[in-house]
This record gives structure tokens, sequence and C-alpha cells, in this order.
């Protein structure tokens, strides 16, 4: 007959078991040579114990049933002799435990708090601070000094400031504000000599600009505790990039004391401290800053009343790694093919500033995007509170595709688009069987001998739709195999005449003008890179691709940009039309003198030849009385220092020296 099958509970049951006495056998040798007490315990007492012991060898990581063990073979009648060795634990910590088991019971089996220093700040000594404040503030109108306090009752100044910050009692000037204020005296402290004094021109344009505000730097946050602020980094990059210094490596360079004082500091923060502050940033935290301070610049615009009227367009930067893939594209400024990542900004075409920015990799086109950007200028739109949206959007040949024009044409109720075309062989075809009588002349200057119609065009075989297309038709220039020059724009816009769209189109190179001097003169090509290397689990190296380093560097630039538009707008003509670069030269990087008085900090120029364009703006700016935040309210003032006068006696000195003839 077969044996009969063991239901399973029984069968673990029975494995349970025969477990336990195989871990009880490992350790029976080696207890009962310990000592001949384990013969006084019975034979139930015996297989406790060596069941405890086999199984507290299994947890002996476990503090908590560590004790809770020794309790219990204590209780058996066991001396931690017998056991302790057995279990890697001393022989006096067995008897600790026992103690502790009967001093405070179950409770000795987690971990206490251990006691602290005894508190120092008693009721008595409260009480005491208290009524000598409140005397002194009745019976004397003031309140006795921190230090005073700390000695009549024994304990230290810091203490005393916790009592009164934790009863709201407050001085009227505060401790903080007092390190920033000079020595009582009517004399200013001269704090010496600058060679970026006319950065702080820039501060007023700053400290008024809308999202200048404690919301929007609020947004940016570091992933540990540093000693910088993030409003600290975000003045020392407007900074570096108005004075068009190249990379924030380079910072060490420029140990001055108006640079440091204008990004809050007393030092100029030094390149690898900066370098790692802007790659600690919260990703998150950088996306709320750029979301909140884009529609708040929006939100200005739209009290001006303007026309919205956009231009999008890339901006290619490329990388020279070649440790990671990145998408690869052709580099403009190159001639060639490599890694890159592409920058796509939302220019204003009304006030010449950038409103919006996208980061993406190299290989994505504008037509790609064009339609999720005209989607993020509604989105800012509503934001700032734009109950009517009505956008224009203009875009050259890169955004030219079909399926672009499609989702473009579905928001025809709130955009009209202008985008350039691009002269495929099929489209050609069809601009060429136009009739010559449906042309008109087109009144440029200078004058082309061109001619403009309004037609429409198939853009793609997979589409039955037509498009409104503004044709222009030259003369064929040298070399060209058709006998015509055809340049075409694909629009919604059925209210425009052919030739207001086609001039219209060529506000797109003011965004043009700005991608060449936001290039050249606040080096948009120096970002961070957008990835970062760590260890696998297994070691090897992995990638991790993050955009918001190079979105926060690359979204300051384009606000430095921002400012310094307004600041030439503030200048009038002929400063107004200046490129970037000529406003650096002539107005930014003149050296100063500072002083500092009880309530002004100011910036005296030496005379420059374009001080008499400033003159107006300087006093504008003194009437208005900024005060600087981050230097205890100090309000910023700008003087002009007399041209030094050269004595008969000085003169006679410098024709002298000048009178040898070296060669």
């Amino acid at each position: 007959m077969g044996a009969k099958p063991i239901p399973a509970e029984e069968e673990s049951t029975t494995n349970t078991l025969q477990q336990t006495n195989a871990l009880c056998k490992l350790n029976s040798g080696a207890l009962a040579a310990q000592d001949s007490l384990w013969q006084t315990l019975s034979p139930e007492q015996c297989l406790i114990a060596r069941f405890l012991l086999a199984f507290l060898a299994r947890y002996p990581q476990d503090k908590t049933l560590v004790k809770l063990v020794v309790v219990l073979l204590l209780h058996l009648g066991l001396m931690p002799k017998l056991f302790a060795s057995q279990v890697d634990l001393s022989i006096g910590y067995c008897y600790e435990v026992g103690r502790d088991f009967q001093t405070q019971g179950s409770q000795a089996f987690y971990p206490q708090p251990h006691p602290g220093r005894p508190k120092s700040v008693t009721q008595a000594v409260e009480a005491s601070i208290l009524g000598t404040l409140w005397q002194a503030a009745v019976h004397k109108q003031s309140l006795p000094s921190d230090e005073e306090l700390a000695q009549k009752v024994q304990i230290s100044a810091r203490r005393v400031r916790q009592v009164r910050g934790e009863h709201n009692l407050l001085r009227p000037t505060t401790p903080a504000a007092d390190k920033t204020r000079p020595p009582a005296s009517d004399l200013p402290v001269d704090l010496g000599y600058t060679r970026c004094g006319g950065l702080w021109l820039l501060l007023p344009f700053l400290l008024s600009a809308p999202w200048w505000q404690k919301r929007v730097l609020r947004a940016l946050t570091f992933v540990k505790h540093h000693a910088v602020a993030p409003f600290q980094l975000v003045l020392t990059v407007l900074a570096a990039t108005a004075l068009g210094i190249k990379r924030l490596y380079h910072l060490n360079t420029w140990q001055d004391i108006g640079l440091a004082l204008f990004t809050g500091r007393l030092a100029v923060l030094d390149q690898s401290t900066a370098h790692k502050l802007s790659l600690d940033l919260v990703a998150r935290g950088v996306e709320r800053f750029y979301a909140l301070s884009a529609y708040r610049s929006l939100k200005e615009r739209l009290l001006d009343g303007l026309l919205n009227r956009y231009s999008v367009d890339e901006h290619v930067v490329p990388r020279w790694t070649r440790l990671v893939e990145l998408g690869k594209t052709l580099v403009p400024s190159l001639g060639r093919k490599m890694r890159a990542i592409k920058l796509f900004y939302v220019h204003d075409l009304g006030r010449d500033k950038v409103v919006a920015l996208r980061v993406k990799p190299g290989n994505t086109r504008l037509s790609q995007v064009v339609a999720s950007l005209a989607r993020h200028i509604r989105d800012l739109h509503q934001r700032a509170g734009d109950l009517q949206i009505k956008v224009r959007l203009i875009f050259d040949a890169g955004g030219y595709r079909w399926r672009a024009f499609v989702q473009l044409t579905k928001m025809s109720s709130w955009l009209t688009y202008l985008g350039k075309a691009i002269a495929y062989p099929r489209q050609v075809g069809q601009w060429a069987a136009v009739p010559e009588t449906c042309f008109q002349p087109y009144q440029e200057e200078p004058p082309r001998g061109r001619r403009i119609t309004l037609t429409v065009t198939s853009i793609s075989r997979r589409l039955q739709e037509l498009f409104l297309t503004v044709l222009i038709k030259g003369p064929a220039k040298a070399g060209d195999k058709l006998p015509e020059r055809y340049t075409a724009f694909l629009t919604n816009d059925q209210k425009s005449s052919p030739s207001g769209v086609a001039d219209e189109y060529r506000l797109h190179w003011g965004q043009e003008r700005c991608y060449r001097t936001m290039r050249h003169d606040l080096n948009l090509d120096a970002l961070p890179k957008n990835y970062r290397f760590r260890r696998g689990e297994k070691g090897e190296r992995v990638v991790e691709f993050q955009d918001y380093a190079v979105l926060f560097i690359a979204w300051l630039k384009a606000l430095v940009y921002n400012l310094i538009t307004d600041f030439k707008v503030g200048l009038g003509e002929p400063y107004a039309q200046m490129l970037l670069g000529s406003i650096q030269r002539r107005f930014l990087c003149q050296p100063a003198r500072l002083l500092v008085t009880q309530t002004e900090f100011r910036v005296v120029f030496e005379p420059f030849a374009d001080a008499p364009a400033v003159a107006k703006l300087l006093a504008d700016i003194n009437a208005r009385r900024v005060k600087i935040p981050w230097l205890g309210g100090l309000v910023l003032q700008f003087q002009m220092a007399d041209q030094p006068t050269i004595t008969p006696e000085k003169r006679a000195l410098l024709v002298s020296l000048l009178s040898a003839t070296p060669f």
C-alpha cells in the first residue's frame, strides 16, 4: 500500500519543527560544554533556551529583539556568561539589559532620548528679563541692550534675543540692518573704486521689473542648504551677463567691490560655487520661476495696449562633447552638422523683448514646435488676464510643414499666422501657373522690379485643403535655372493686403538682430551642459539629461536683454537704436567711486564722453529715491565728479615727462 499523503498545513508545520531542531542541535554541544549549570535546568527550559539562542543567531541586527531574548534567558535562570559569547554580546551588556528591564519595564526595549543640558532660560530667568524690559519701556521709553540683560541674569545675549523674539519684543532697528549701516558720522565712507560702476544704472530698472518680486524669486530653491541665497545667484548671473563675462568660470578674475555689492555679497561668488549652485537648483523651482516671470512680464505688456505681434525662431547652441549622444543638426555659425541643443525664443516685435523660451534637443525642428509655442503664448496671455486674445505669429521657412499649418489653422479664432514657404518644385509649378494679369507692382524700397499677388497653394498631396498665399514674383538672378524668382508667405489673414503682409514679415528680422546681439554681446552660446553622469546599481556610468540649468541661464540672459532694452529707451535717441555691445562699452563698464552715508549709497562717476546723455536719466533716478533691499534700504544716488583741473605745475611736470624721446 502507498503512503498516505500529508496535508499541506501539516507538512509546513513538520518542516518548521525540523528546522528548529536542527538550529538547536548546532548549539547544543557548545552550550553543554560551557558549564555544568545547564544540568540544573529542566529539559523544557533547555529546549526553550536553545530555541531562543538559535532564533537570536538568525536576527542579530534587531536591537529590540536582542534585548527581549536576553531578558527571557535571564528569566529562565541562565547566567550571562553561559550565552553571551554565543550571540556576540558582552556580559556587562546582558546585565545592563536586565537592570533596565527591572527599572523601566517594557520601555527598556526601545531607544530612549538622552537627557540634554539643563535649560538655561528658566521661568524665573524669563520673568526677570520681561520685567526689566517692561520697566525700562514704561519709565525710560527705551530698551536696555541684550548684553546688559545677559550680564544681569547670567545668560548669553543670544538667549536674551531668543526670549525677546518669542514674545515679539523687537527693537525699532534690528541687528541685521545695523550691520549694513556705516558708523554714525555725517561724512561718507569711501568704499573704493569699481570698474563696473555703470552696472548700477540697471538697478532701478531691475527693481521695477514686474518679475522682480518675492513670490517669483522664492520659487527658486536648492536641493540642499547653501549659505548663498537664490536671489544672490540670480544677481550674479544677471551682472555677469550684463558686463559681458562669457562664463561663470571667469568670475574669479572679477574681485571687484562694486560687482560684489550688486550681487548682495561682500565678495564675488567663486566660479566653482556659482557653477555648483546652478546645478543644485530644484528643477520644478526653475520651471516655476520661468513661468511666473514670463507671465508677469507679459501682463505689463498688455497694459501698454500694443498689438500682440510675436516672432518665433530657433537658435542652435553647439555641443563639443563626445561622451553622450545628443541630437545632431546643422550649426549655421560653423557650417557643419554636430551635436547641439536648440533654444526656441518668442520675441515681442513691438517692444523688442523676449517673452518666452523653450529648450529642446538639437534634432528638433521649428516646424515641430511652432504650434506648441503658439499655445504657450496663449496660456501666458490667459494667465496674465487677457480676456480677448488676439495673437499674430511670424516665423521663417524653418516652420514650413503641412502638419504645422494644419494645427495653426485650427487656432484661427485667436491666432493669425504668417510663415515663409519653401519653394519646392511642386509648389513652384503651382505658382508658375498663376496668370500674369493677377500680379501687381510691389512698392518697396529700394525698388527691385518685383510683382505681388494673392493666391492659394496646396502644400501636400495628403491634404485637399488650400492655404492662402502671398506670392512675390521677381526677375531671375544670374545663374538661376528658373526664368522668375518666387518668394511666398502662407497666412490665414484675409483682411490685410498682400503688400501689407509682405511688409509685416520684414519685422521678423528684429528677432534675428536680437539673436545676433545675445550671441555676441551676452554670450548666449556659453550655457551649462544639459546632462550629468551618475553611477548605476552595478557601478556603470549612467547619463541623466536635465534641461533646467540651461533654461535657468538662457532665460536670465533673455531678461538681461530686456533690462538693457529698457535702459536704452530711458536714454532716448540715438542710444535707443544702439547695439547692446555699444551700451556695455559706453555706459555699463564705466568706473566709479562708491560712497556710503547713513541713508545713501552713492555711485560717483568719473567724467566720460557720454556723460551728458545720461545726465537726465541720473536726475530722474535720484528723484525717485530707489532703495536697495539687500543693502539695508540705502537709497541709490548717482553723482558726476568734476573734471580734474591741471594746474600749471602739473602741466609743466607732464610736459617734462613727455619731452624725452625713447627712440
